[in-house]
């Protein structure tokens, strides 16, 4: 560049401000536009700064000495997307709001120039390591790209070395709150090596698994350089549930979509068993990989989450092996705000799990970009009061700021006649089109989504569309560059002229190759999240799995299809985008669809405020008051201080004697559960329920019983479908039968007369207390009179013909399904007695009798009532409403689509 970058980005940051200033006046997108000469006389541009944001494609032409900032001119075709020209209009309103954030670089302190900062930071460093060894350690840090640190970083790290206390770490998102943790970590790790200490120093806990591999990957060649450099063996190893055993692992396969410390394109791989990489020819030890691994050599980082890390604290040999070992120095929970409601109380309780059995010396680090009320949260989350911690949170008038960053934020409110799926499709391949035809590729997008299903709908729509030709007629010369129909105005040579329809094809190609989709369970999801590091792919669909803690340089633009269940998850989302001053010269776009119903509807009218104001969300909720997250945990503790006495719980495989153990154990235990614990909530009541339950799974013919208690369910509707047969019966086809009674005569008309009659008396005897026998005979009595009628009806003349049809349905119906089924339920009766069972326990009772063949834990979570499933529950299908449905039917359903936030309250438990 012949201009310096800050100059293009407080040039680019000038424009954008002047174009919303228009916006503001009169709120139209249209007319947020800037002249050439605004740009030269009001703003005082250079022609070279001009001429250079136009070349990065920073400004667009629109004609006529015309000109949009490329993130104002996104914002206004985005906000006008239609199917056809001048067709229907997808975008009910929209509303603009542009926010400044403070940007840290990273330069406060340099690791290669001397001064009295560098003095300063060895000084603390020399707290923890010898002098020897830190001139090495801070190469080591710049090797592996961290060649300084902002004022935030520094001050923020020598607090925590220079204190002993618990620390609250919070900062907007890219301010580099990872090393104000890591640092001190691995100057604790390396004192532990030095002095020949065994086992793991630091456990690293992340809410979602992608994020923890994504940090892996950056910890390992931090790890690698400061054992090269410090002669020292350090090691890490990633223990999320997902880890195999050694006969389990095959050679050839990628490790988690890591690459090499030293070869940044080159994947490691498995080989023999143990971590590889082709080009060094090399093997990285340091790294833990197999379960065996981790029994042999705990490693001395260990990252994890606190799902996987509880069926450690329940396995005694992890608490011989120095993995669970009171030589801990940290346990770090990052992203904290990511942990809310039921996995909030069971986080809070686990954490006084670890502090009690496992490390009472360890401290304990919170880090989140966005905690709204965090002194109230942090109370809740910990018992403890905030003044118990350092509170390491950004202040701009302490750490001051080097650049600001724009975010412009777009709502969007969608028409209720049309689809916000099309919408966002449509979107899709907007913005995947305006990538692709760009001369430089950095307008990248992501699309978050909260649910599987829906993603891979609308990629599948997205693919459909372009089948059919998008976005062909976006391109086409008579649509004008001023108009948002207009895909063209980004790329001239795009204009299409109607004969070049391999051009076209060619594109089409392009776009459908370069959208794709991201979530927890998609095999191939570290390939997508490396082409979107290496900034080869526009536009991707994605869960809430790239929302934390993720940096991609060419993410320009962000879109939240639908409010998210999180709202502290836009602020997040958003941090994901203009991260870097090269490629989006710190400026992003946030749009956020509202789908078109009441709920979503309400933030359109509240305003994007209410969406990206720290200060204005609501109270992450921590459900510590929840009796079944406090049974659950004192379940759980009580496994855990076995586990560290030598009982193992597991070895027998008989999860119901190990149940009884534990339950006894929590009675013995009681008093010091609660102290540790420090409960404050009466859970009598609930293990009496819990006790019932085991004693339920001793049944000897619990089965059967469960197939009876099933049966009789399934009485319950098969009860209402008679009854809604009989009342058609009642209230329809028998008075239309009788209307028709006038036109018949003689003894055809007495016939009629008297078997309608009889099926109405047949029909007023049936009453909802009658016993299965009685049912029976009734039913037997209808399917007869039914016949006797029906078969007296033998050809279209007949003024009775139109009622044949019904009546054969229903003597069928009353015939084979509702016959069969009560002689079925009648045999079950004959041998269960069911009157008056507690249908609760029993179905409890099911549901657990289910899980005997896998763990404990998971058993403990069925007999409780809930699934501890984490914070990705949210893209889990799970079987609602089955007491209501059909036994040959179940309906299948995201949770995502079952649960809804209800503006403006929280659910809370």
């Amino acid at each position: 560049m012949t201009v310096q970058l800050s100059e293009l980005r407080e040039a680019y940051h000038k424009i954008i401000q002047l174009e919303f200033s228009k916006y503001e006046k009169n709120k139209k997108l249209q007319d947020a536009y800037i002249t050439l000469s605004e740009m030269q006389n009001e703003l005082r541009l250079s022609d070279e700064i001009i001429k250079e944001l136009g070349h990065y494609g920073f400004i667009i032409s629109i004609g006529n000495d015309y000109f949009r900032s490329l993130l104002m001119d996104v914002a206004f075709r985005i906000s006008d997307i239609r199917i056809k020209y001048e067709g229907t209009k997808y975008v009910l309103e929209s509303d603009l709001t542009l926010k400044k954030r403070p940007f840290l670089k990273w330069d406060y302190l340099k690791f290669n120039e001397n001064g009295e900062n560098l003095k300063a930071i060895k000084n603390t460093f020399l707290k923890v390591i010898p002098e020897n060894y830190i001139d090495n350690f801070l190469e080591a840090l710049t090797l592996s790209g961290i060649k300084g640190l902002s004022k935030y970083q520094f001050l923020s790290i020598k607090e925590v070395i220079e204190n002993d206390k618990d620390s609250v770490i919070s900062a907007p998102t890219a301010f580099g709150k990872t090393h104000i943790f890591i640092i001190p970590i691995l100057l604790a790790a390396l004192r532990a090596k030095i002095n020949e200490q065994k086992g793991t120093v630091a456990v690293i806990f992340y809410p979602r698994k992608s994020l923890g591999s994504d940090q892996m990957g950056r910890l390992i060649k931090l790890i690698y350089y400061i054992n090269k450099k410090c002669n020292i063996q350090l090691s890490i190893g990633i223990d999320d549930g997902d880890v195999k055993r050694r006969n389990e692992i095959k050679d050839g396969e990628e490790f988690r979509g890591i690459k090499c410390p030293i070869h940044p394109s080159e994947p490691l791989i498995i080989k023999n068993k143990k971590i590889f990489c082709n080009k060094c020819n090399d093997f990285l030890d340091f790294i833990c990989l197999t379960r065996e691994d981790f029994m042999s050599r705990p490693p001395t980082i260990l990252i994890t989450n606190i799902w996987a890390y509880q069926y450690r604290l329940s396995d005694h040999k992890y608490w011989n092996n120095n993995y669970l070992s009171s030589n801990i120095e940290f346990f770090v929970f990052d992203e904290i705000h990511a942990y809310r409601s039921i996995v909030a109380g069971v986080l809070r309780y686990f954490i006084q799990i670890l502090r009690t059995l496992v490390s009472s010396r360890a401290r304990l680090i919170l880090s989140s970009a966005t905690i709204p009320k965090l002194e109230e949260f942090v109370q809740d989350l910990t018992g403890k009061d905030i003044s118990n911690f350092l509170k390491l949170i950004y202040n701009e008038q302490l750490h001051g700021k080097d650049a600001e960053k724009i975010e412009l934020y777009l709502l969007l409110g969608i028409n209720p006649l049309t689809s916000w799926e099309t919408y966002a499709h449509e979107a899709a391949i907007f913005l995947s089109t305006a990538n692709r035809i760009r001369s430089s590729k950095n307008l990248q997008s992501l699309i978050f989504v909260d649910s599987i299903r829906n993603i891979s709908r609308l990629h599948t729509q997205t693919y459909e569309a372009i089948e059919l030709g998008d976005p062909k007629d976006h391109l086409l010369p008579n649509v004008p560059p001023d108009n948002p129909f207009c895909y063209w105005v980004y790329n001239k040579e795009y204009k299409l002229d109607y004969d070049l329809e391999y051009k076209i094809d060619k594109l089409r190609k392009e776009i459908k190759n370069n959208i794709e989709m991201h979530f927890s369970e998609k095999s191939d999801r570290f390939e997508i999240e490396k082409r979107i590091r290496d900034g080869n792919i526009d536009v991707v669909y994605t869960t809430s799995t790239l929302e934390l803690g993720v940096d991609y340089d060419k993410v320009s633009v962000i879109m939240n299809v639908g409010i998210p269940f999180a709202l502290e998850s836009i602020i997040q989302r958003v941090g994901r985008a203009g991260r870097s001053e090269d490629n989006t010269l710190y400026s992003s776009l946030c749009v956020v669809v509202v789908r078109n119903n009441p709920l979503e509807y309400f933030y359109l009218y509240k305003g994007v405020e209410e969406l990206i104001d720290v200060n204005k969300l609501p109270k992450i909720p921590v459900s510590f008051s929840n009796l079944f997250v406090i049974f659950y945990s004192m379940l759980i503790y009580t496994m855990a201080y076995l586990a560290k006495n030598g009982q193992e719980l597991r070895k027998e495989r008989d999860l119901i004697n190990d149940i009884e153990i534990l339950t006894k154990n929590v009675l013995n235990l009681k008093n010091k559960i609660v102290n540790d614990l420090r409960i404050k909530m009466d859970t009598t009541e609930l293990e009496i329920k819990f006790n019932r339950i085991v004693e339920l799974l001793k049944e000897p013919n619990l089965s059967d019983k469960l197939n009876a208690i099933k049966s009789y369910i399934n009485k319950k509707w098969l009860l209402s479908e008679i009854k809604k047969d009989i009342k058609a019966l009642e209230d329809k086809i028998i008075p239309e039968m009788k209307g028709k009674l006038e036109e018949l005569h003689g003894e055809e008309k007495l016939f009629f007369e008297g078997n309608i009659k009889r099926l109405e008396e047949i029909i007023k005897s049936w009453r909802d207390d009658l016993n299965l026998k009685e049912m029976l005979e009734i039913i037997l009595d209808i399917i007869e009179k039914i016949d006797v009628i029906k078969n007296h009806i033998r050809n279209q003349l007949h003024p009775m013909h139109n009622f044949r049809r019904p009546l054969t349905d229903l003597s069928y119906k009353f015939g084979t399904e509702y016959k069969e089924e009560i002689e079925k339920f009648m045999e079950i009766e004959q041998k269960h007695d069911i009157q008056g069972t507690d249908f609760s326990a029993y179905y409890r009772a099911g549901e657990a009798y289910k899980k005997l063949q896998e763990n404990l834990i998971s058993l403990i979570e069925s007999i409780i009532g809930f699934k501890f499933m984490g914070n990705e529950f949210i893209d889990h299908p799970v079987i609602i409403g089955e007491e209501l449905q059909s036994p040959t039917e179940k309906k299948e359903e995201f949770i995502s689509n079952v649960i809804s936030r209800t503006p403006p309250f929280e659910l809370i438990t």
